[in-house]
């Protein structure tokens, strides 16, 4: 599978508007210290809701099973 962009979750966030790349890198970040999860970081650190990262994840996975 070619990697792109869009194959990230962090990067689907920043596509769709709802997080900035400075928030992603914060996310990154303490998902690394934490060994967690991007959206995991990202509620933590309070920029999104839990229902959030959850209905983004889903339509990111479906984005995946019908995108070449």
């Amino acid at each position: 599978m070619m990697m792109n962009a869009i194959n990230l979750f962090g990067d689907w966030l920043i596509q769709r508007g709802l997080i900035d790349r400075e928030q992603l890198f914060e996310a990154l970040c303490l998902s690394y210290q934490e060994e967690c999860r991007v959206g995991d970081a990202l509620v933590e650190l309070g920029v999104l809701q839990r229902p959030t990262v959850e209905e983004e994840a889903q339509a990111h996975r479906l984005y995946h099973a019908f995108t070449p």
